[in-house]
């Protein structure tokens, strides 16, 4: 007989503070049993859903957890939605405007996936971010007098107002953000005025560039030009940053040569399929330093799927260089120990070349650091491409 059981929700929202609207909210909730005993310091499984219109309205997203959440001595259990795997929809994609919405949440708290607690609650509200970037604020989508806050995309004397006093960013706006964004402001269009970056705990200037210049992260931080030549740590060199400089323990090492591990400075895609469920790729399963770029062959050979991952690397042509390609777990993991050494990386799962069975890949999570072999093969992860020299 399937015993019922109770389950006590409660909802925080929150926003961690990136370059763009945090795309995650808070969740905690109190599970008991049939006896209103507390299933307490417990492995659980759970499966988050939104529904926009009504509490049996349309599934707009939904996402599992892998590894799975934990209740502490009191019973509660904490997660991040919009940080999960996601099974359907695209989190950062929900229209907050366009409401109201409703989140239900399944569990199975023997920490498998016969969900035997569903429950639904209206969300009645959400953070200002996240409604702001969907088009809220207190006067609309755009700013009262342009697309960009008080002044319009570039003012008059090229500065721009700030983000969410009258409205989110416009839909048109490619340029520098303001003086309190992670950009900063523009002149008259003879210069780049100054920037300032957020640098995870404060807020950094960087000095003001020339007209026409690209902007570059070497090390980690935002410079204007590129970056200066030197086959050191975070040093810009062939084409990316070096995250990863061979020691002599590694397969592939060369003694006497400075060789390692050169990153593209931008994602080739915040979620992208790793392709080919339910297919055995031969040859795509090298876990160690060095492997990623045969895995991206076999990978590309053994699956047609356009879009995937490894697909994406394959085909990059990035500052003169074509031999990107998709991490192997090892080296995706090097990636994660020195990305701040890259610069900026979504918060999601990134996917690597490894392949773990027939419908599971290897990936791993940023920020936090976690790898996993469970990753479905049709979900979607963040993609970088690396190369070596």
């Amino acid at each position: 007989m399937k015993k019922s059981l109770s389950l006590l929700l409660v909802l925080l929202l929150s926003a961690s503070l990136w370059a763009q609207s945090p795309q995650k909210m808070s969740y905690q909730a109190v599970i008991r049993n049939a006896s209103n005993a507390l299933v307490t310091n417990h492995s659980i499984g759970m499966r988050v859903s939104i529904l926009q219109g009504s509490a049996t309205g349309t599934e707009v997203y939904k996402e599992t957890y892998n590894p799975n959440p934990q209740t502490n001595a009191n019973g509660l259990v904490t997660l991040e939605i919009g940080s999960g795997l996601p099974i359907s929809g695209t989190f950062s994609a929900i229209n907050w405007a366009n409401g109201p919405y409703f989140i239900k949440t399944e569990t199975d708290p023997l920490g498998g996936t016969t969900y035997s607690i569903i429950g639904t609650s209206q969300l009645l509200s959400v953070p200002y971010a996240l409604f702001a970037a969907n088009g809220g604020g207190v006067t609309g989508a755009t700013g009262a007098t342009g697309s960009q806050g008080n002044t319009g995309a570039v003012g008059a004397t090229g500065a721009q107002g700030n983000i969410g006093v009258t409205g989110a960013v416009g839909a048109t706006g490619i340029g520098s953000i303001g003086a309190t964004g992670p950009i900063g402001n523009l002149t008259n269009g003879t210069s780049i005025g100054q920037m300032l970056y957020w640098n995870g705990t404060s807020w950094v200037t960087i000095n003001p560039g020339t007209e026409n210049e690209t902007l570059s992260f070497c090390g980690g931080i935002p410079t204007w030009g590129p970056c200066p030549s030197t086959l050191v740590l975070g040093g810009y060199s062939q084409g990316g940053i070096i995250f990863y400089i061979f020691q002599p323990a590694d397969p592939g090492y060369v003694a006497g040569q400075i060789h390692g591990l050169i990153a593209a400075q931008n994602d080739q895609s915040t979620g992208a399929l790793w392709g080919c469920s339910g297919t055995l790729i031969s040859g795509a399963d090298g876990t160690a330093l060095g492997t990623g770029n045969q895995n991206t062959i076999d990978i590309v050979t053994g699956c047609s799927t356009s879009g995937i991952a490894a697909k994406l690397c394959s085909d990059l042509i990035l500052n003169g260089y074509n031999d990107w390609y998709l991490p192997s777990k090892d080296e995706l993991n090097k990636l994660y120990l020195n990305y701040s050494l890259v610069g900026i990386f979504t918060p999601t799962s990134y996917w690597s070349s490894t392949e773990y069975d027939a419908t599971n890949a290897w990936y791993q999570g940023f920020p936090g650091g976690y790898q996993g072999s469970g990753g479905p093969k049709n979900s979607n992860s963040a993609v970088r491409a690396i190369r070596k020299f």
